[in-house]
């Protein structure tokens, strides 16, 4: 049996929240649940509840607040006559009345592409590398910035499954060979991604240096 994607309806009145939830859980492949969580409260309980999805009345007195808010990866969907500042959110927006063929079509695209994002995520030593975001995050939360490179290096290590990648390979593989690019230069995106990954990560060995090489630790 298929999981259904938990989708949570926020901030609406009793009767509006009560219909979406009621159409949605018709609909197939959804768990629809309404909360009565101010926004604030919501993105604090976010990782509790762990929806695959939010819709919220941009109406409702509270609202203002969104914009300035983050769900992480959550998808956000606002329903009302207010639109949001915010582009990214401005994006998911419908007006009163909705048209709910819509409101599926695009929460379904939502989720299949929130879904795409979560299997390009890799797990290295218990740290979620995010090569979309360019990002590494621990468990607490605390997200690190990569650059391009920095991304190409971990994930082609990661690929190498605790093997040892030569200076020549980790050359061909993330710079191609470009003229001027030296084994100087990955020694130094090394030295300075170690620096980087020390921030979070603290004294633990996670990029280890090999005889002609390096490798991830497992």
């Amino acid at each position: 049996m298929f999981q259904k994607h938990k989708i949570i309806i926020a901030n609406f009145d009793t009767d509006s929240s009560g219909a979406l939830v009621d159409w949605l859980n018709d609909a197939g492949g959804f768990e629809a649940v309404a909360v009565d969580l101010s926004a604030d409260d919501l993105v604090a309980q976010i990782s509790e509840i762990n929806p695959d999805l939010i819709i919220i009345d941009s109406d409702s007195d509270n609202f203002a607040s969104v914009s300035n808010l983050e769900f992480g990866e959550t998808p956000l969907i606002t329903i009302g006559r207010h639109k949001p500042n915010n582009e990214n959110f401005a994006a998911n927006h419908f007006s009163k009345p909705i048209r709910l063929g819509q409101l599926e079509t695009k929460i379904r695209f939502l989720l299949r592409a929130r879904e795409a994002l979560q299997m390009s995520l890799i797990n290295i030593e218990g740290f979620e590398l995010n090569p979309v975001r360019k990002s590494l995050t621990n468990n607490n939360g605390v997200e690190l910035k990569l650059t391009d490179k920095e991304v190409a290096i971990l994930t082609y290590l990661n690929g190498a499954a605790g093997s040892s990648v030569t200076r020549e390979e980790l050359l061909r593989e993330v710079w191609r060979y470009n003229k001027g690019v030296t084994t100087h230069t990955l020694e130094t995106h090394i030295y300075k991604l170690r620096q980087k990954l020390s921030t979070i990560i603290g004294q633990k060995e996670v990029l280890l240096t090999q005889e002609g090489g390096y490798q991830l630790a497992q």
